[in-house]
């Protein structure tokens, strides 16, 4: 089984680009569909980068590209894409922008799926405001919290991720809020992929907590009986060739880090190695 990481996330950035629908054909002039205003924040920002360039923006319709968080002048009768995280200030931001009368239409994606109560807040924001509801047109959930930088590499783009999960003053709400993080982004890759992985990883440690909250969140959205997983991978979810995924720990030796160049993806070869060693030796690591 081919899983192209990079490319799955380029199409679904794609579609919603077309307000959620796929694209309708090139016009004459190498662009598709409708002229549209994009909406970013820092994370989606990072997100876009690796995957699409200012020419490929304006052949899906993008004519510009703006931060959430800049000061923004009216469009009229141009419709406007946001791709944001579910945060209070971008769900406020979004409220001004409708009280501001910014954009004649609003396509809201949120990444990763927005919480209830952060949609609630939303939703009382835009009825105070004058014609608000009429502007939103939709709101999408857009599972798509990770950075594919290669065919065959992402990253959570969580540089604090071991400092936080490894922190003795750490609260327990802010370990559970990193370890949330980890599980909504590691589940956006599988969901993008349109695959359920096997998940294995060592006894004990932040690894088999996030190992445990992954298994539960994909066994929940599997047992909708329109999940998630079918309609990314057009029913497939079924398929025997299914990914093997491994959480390690980077404590787990870090004099390598020290004695030797460190990077993670030879390190994960070599990991890779060896799992398919220890699969020809033990066909149960696949059960």
């Amino acid at each position: 089984m081919v899983l192209n990481v990079r490319q799955k996330q380029i199409d679904a950035v794609v579609k919603l680009l077309h307000f959620n629908q796929p694209p309708s054909g090139v016009k004459a002039d190498n662009s598709t569909g409708t002229y549209k205003v994009l909406i970013l924040d820092k994370f989606s920002k990072d997100l876009l980068s690796p995957l699409l360039h200012v020419n490929d923006l304006r052949k899906h319709g993008v004519t510009l590209h703006l931060g959430i968080e800049a000061v923004r002048q009216p469009i009229s009768e141009v419709p406007a894409v946001y791709l944001v995280q579910p945060t209070q200030a971008n769900v406020a931001a979004i409220v001004a922008d409708t009280e501001k009368e910014l954009y004649e239409q609003m396509y809201i994606n949120f990444v990763p799926a927005v919480p209830h109560n952060l949609l609630e807040e939303l939703a009382e924001g835009v009825v105070k405001t004058p014609n608000g509801a009429g502007r939103i047109a939709k709101v999408f959930d857009q599972y798509l919290a990770f950075v594919a930088l290669e065919k065959n590499l992402f990253s959570l783009s969580m540089p604090r991720c071991y400092a936080e999960l490894n922190d003795p003053s750490a609260r327990d709400t802010e370990i559970e809020a990193t370890v949330s993080t980890v599980v909504d982004g590691l589940f956006s890759v599988f969901l993008t992929l349109g695959a359920v992985p096997i998940i294995r990883c060592p006894k004990g440690g932040a690894p088999e907590h996030i190992a445990a909250a992954l298994d539960a969140k994909m066994r929940d959205a599997l047992k909708l009986r329109n999940n998630l997983f079918s309609e990314a991978s057009s029913g497939l979810v079924a398929s025997i060739a299914r990914p093997l995924l491994v959480l390690f720990d980077r404590d787990f030796d870090l004099s390598v880090a020290v004695q030797h160049t460190f990077s993670y993806k030879p390190l994960v070869q070599v990991i890779a190695c060896a799992l398919l060693l220890c699969c020809w030796h033990n066909s149960r690591i696949w059960s």
